[in-house]
């Protein structure tokens, strides 16, 4: 089969038909990002590029949108820019990415599929079809690109993201002695999440008595209804 030339990410339609959800992010000063790159929030909330050039897109990631034009590199924060909402509705083309180089092939069988988010040595976003990884940003194959053949090298997949992308599980630690704990890092996409549950990752002696986003320092925080005697490990399990 013939070797397609690895394409950008982009936009081809929605599976509703209306028109592609965006929305008006803020950029941090000194972006270069390209139309196509996956964006995050920084700690201050600024869009940046999800991950640097060679890298996968990990679980501590959370795509905020994909970007309609490039980044326009200013002296400070705040220039206004707009994105592609990452959802079950839109769909993206993206080059397929394997880490066995001569893997990376469509096939019929890649339909339905969940795969994981690779950005290329070029900074671009690709479908990795090596990795679907359990608490990462993925997405769904909904179809293979009708311009490429099926089993052509670095072809196209028709992907949403939906909820895949915006679920996401997050560490808290209740240190021993202590009621509650927070998660480790701010993280703007916190604001406005939903939390769908928790689960224990290690030594649980005390009930739950409350979870909630501590909107102040951009956290989850985890309340016990008494003083853990030895430290209490969680993952909640948020939608942003």
């Amino acid at each position: 089969m013939a070797v397609q030339p690895i394409r950008a990410c982009e936009v081809v339609g929605t599976i509703s038909g209306n028109s592609p959800q965006t929305l008006e992010l803020l950029e941090a000063a000194g972006q270069s990002y390209k139309a196509g790159d996956a964006l995050a929030l920084n700690a201050q909330g600024y869009a940046v590029k999800a991950v640097a050039n060679g890298n996968a897109i990990g679980e501590a990631v959370t795509i905020r949108g994909i970007a309609r034009k490039a980044g326009q590199n200013k002296a400070s924060d705040g220039a206004k820019t707009l994105a592609y909402v990452p959802n079950d509705d839109t769909i993206f083309a993206m080059s397929v990415y394997h880490s066995t180089d001569a893997n990376a092939v469509t096939a019929l069988s890649d339909i339905g599929r969940i795969y994981g988010l690779f950005v290329d040595s070029n900074g671009i976003l690709r479908v990795d079809k090596s990795s679907s990884p359990a608490n990462a940003p993925k997405v769904r194959v909904l179809a293979l690109h009708p311009g490429d053949a099926v089993g052509d090298k670095y072809g196209r997949l028709l992907v949403t993201f939906g909820l895949a992308a915006r679920i996401k599980p997050v560490a808290v630690t209740v240190s021993a002695g202590a009621t509650s704990g927070l998660s480790t890092t701010a993280d703007p996409s916190l604001l406005g999440a939903v939390i769908l549950g928790f689960y224990p990752t290690g030594n649980c002696d005390q009930h739950v008595d409350k979870i909630e986003i501590d909107t102040v320092n951009q956290k989850v925080k985890v309340t016990l209804n008494a003083a853990a005697t030895a430290a209490n490990t969680f993952n909640v399990v948020v939608m942003v």
